[in-house]
């Protein structure tokens, strides 16, 4: 098993590997790809994270949750972040509120929307 984040944006899907207990990935290949996004959209597009943990860690480390604040920062916009296992995929919101990021719980992704790039990533993932 390894871990993924992919960047979903409006018209295409970028992925970083890494291995079961963390994932490197770009910062500003991440910031490059949103803003090439925008230009070709002609406004700033939504942007959505999905990120696979091991089975059985079915909750945000500290890592995800400073990385999201991070991103947050950077890329000056609200996202979506969904947490994916091999049997469950949470939704999560990245918000800037009163001055602070703040990270909503949404609840359980079951079906329809993101459920493509949650299969893609678990695929990814190499869920044994």
């Amino acid at each position: 098993m390894r871990e993924i984040l992919a960047l979903k944006l409006p018209d295409a899907m970028h992925a970083w590997t890494g291995d079961a207990g963390s994932v490197k990935f770009d910062y500003f290949q991440t910031r490059n790809l949103t803003l090439a996004a925008d230009e070709r959209a002609h406004e700033k597009v939504p942007l959505v994270f999905i990120h696979s943990h091991p089975p059985g860690v079915d909750g945000l480390s500290s890592d995800d949750r400073e990385t999201m604040i991070g991103l947050r920062y950077g890329l000056d916009r609200d996202f979506a972040f969904i947490l994916v296992t091999n049997t469950i995929a949470l939704h999560y919101e990245v918000l800037w509120r009163n001055k602070t990021v703040v990270i909503n719980t949404c609840g359980e992704v079951k079906h329809g929307r993101y459920q493509q790039e949650i299969e893609e990533v678990r695929s990814l993932s190499c869920y044994e």
